[in-house]
């Protein structure tokens, strides 16, 4: 609203001073000011260009001696490089088209106006109130372009749009000032700021548990799968993270400590993931961690950090077999289906108190199984998984003796699922064997 008075404002003077001083003189003005911005951007890359690489790299010499853990990620360089390019455009060209404009301001009377003027012999009230309102635009294009660029990318993302975007806001000029140079990936400024900016509403949204979930999710996915900058930068970031969170290290003041057994291997197997991240696999990798999240919300599931909380969260069927599903949609972590089945079984028989084998899970291919297949697994681990939860919670012990026939029932049932398994194989017969050793009065 303001800028709209502003324009209304400054249009009224334009018009009424250019319609005195006649045509001519208002199109000269309108000439000098296109030439000044002309200059003043020719200028400015000029500047930038020459310059911009060596101040980001110092930049990242500061940053990397501050924080040695960025010290090996490429893609800070390039960051820095589009940052600086912004910063530098914007300040370079404002500074650069005030001087032009200073001087051209007391020259244009002098060269311009004398005989030039004289030379055009046309005079009309409407084409000079035309050409004065096209005088403004353009002046206020210019001038309120880079800051309505960051507040249209970020006022209306935090007020859920109820603040207007500002007029008179240029994408292609903004983008062609602050153009990196050497931009083969043909990054444009106005939309990298728009993507990051609502990407970090979004997921500060969903951190919080502020509006709606589902709203904040597909805004983040919308806006970082279109990004360059964000897949590149969390990829690269994330591969060092997981790096030396696997070696003990910290990263950014945090350590990771990976836990024995089981949960330690299910974390290493995360971070392995993680490790391989790169631009294209981070988009895809992020998603499903979406999806996974978006799955833990509906279904309402337990408290990860709780004792076994992991283990009565793969108790609800319905859950562990859409988990199954979204693991198994992304090559990258399907790899992890086998992992949660052991896990699964072997928690169960550790709370059966029945001694299986370290390793009982098929070194299988499980992109290459159907997703009938990857449902069924994920019934037969949750049912294991519940009824053993179940069994314990009511006689405490599965010691000889101990179990109700209709335990054992239910036990057997469930178990009994084993031999449908294509992820244990052959394995399942010797599941069997152990299972019948360990505990009495089990029959199959």
């Amino acid at each position: 609203m303001i800028v709209w008075i502003i324009f209304l404002i400054l249009a009224f003077i334009f018009v009424y001073v250019g319609i005195n001083r006649g045509f001519a003189k208002s199109l000269i003005s309108f000439l000098v000011n296109l030439f000044d911005i002309g200059l003043a951007f020719l200028i400015t890359r000029i500047v930038v260009n020459s310059s911009v690489g060596k101040v980001s790299e110092a930049v990242v010499k500061e940053i990397s001696g501050r924080y040695e853990n960025l010290a090996g990620i490429g893609v800070i360089e390039t960051f820095a490089e589009f940052a600086m390019s912004i910063f530098a455009s914007v300040i370079v060209f404002y500074v650069v088209y005030s001087i032009v404009h200073i001087i051209n301001s007391f020259v244009k009377p002098v060269v311009f106006y004398g005989k030039v003027a004289e030379k055009i012999k046309f005079e009309n009230k409407i084409a000079t109130g035309v050409v004065s309102v096209v005088s403004v635009c353009l002046t206020l294009m210019v001038l309120i372009t880079p800051v309505g660029i960051a507040y249209n990318s970020i006022v209306p993302s935090l007020t859920d749009g109820k603040m207007r975007k500002i007029p008179f806001v240029s994408s292609f000029y903004f983008d062609k000032l602050t153009e990196m140079p050497d931009n083969d990936n043909d990054i444009r400024a106005s939309e990298e700021i728009k993507y990051t900016v609502n990407s970090v509403v979004a997921a500060v949204n969903i951190a919080n548990g502020t509006n709606e979930d589902v709203d904040n999710v597909k805004i983040f996915r919308r806006n970082f799968n279109k990004s360059y900058f964000l897949p590149t930068v969390i990829g690269e970031t994330g591969s060092t993270m997981a790096k030396q969170w696997k070696n003990g290290e910290e990263f950014f003041g945090v350590t990771v400590e990976v836990p024995e057994g089981r949960e330690g291997e299910l974390t290493i197997k995360f971070l392995n993931i993680i490790e391989k991240w790169n631009k294209k696999t981070v988009v895809d990798d992020v998603n499903t961690m979406l999806d996974i999240a978006g799955l833990v919300s509906d279904y309402g599931v337990g408290n990860f950090e709780e004792e076994d909380g992991l283990a009565r969260v793969l108790s609800d069927e319905e859950f562990t077999e859409d988990l199954f599903v979204v693991l198994y949609a992304n090559k990258d972590f399907s790899s992890m289906i086998p992992a949660f089945l052991e896990y699964g079984f072997g928690t169960a028989f550790d709370y059966a108190e029945i001694d299986l084998k370290e390793k009982y899970v098929s070194n299988i291919d499980v992109s290459r199984m159907s997703e009938e297949d990857i449902r069924r697994e994920g019934r037969i681990v949750s049912g294991i998984i519940r009824t053993v939860l179940e069994i314990q919670e009511t006689s405490q012990k599965y010691e000889n003796g101990e179990l109700s026939a209709n335990d054992i029932e239910k036990l057997v049932t469930e178990l009994s699922k084993l031999k449908d398994s294509k992820v244990l194989g052959d394995i399942a017969n010797e599941f069997i064997y152990q299972i019948t050793n360990n505990i009495a009065n089990i029959r199959f």
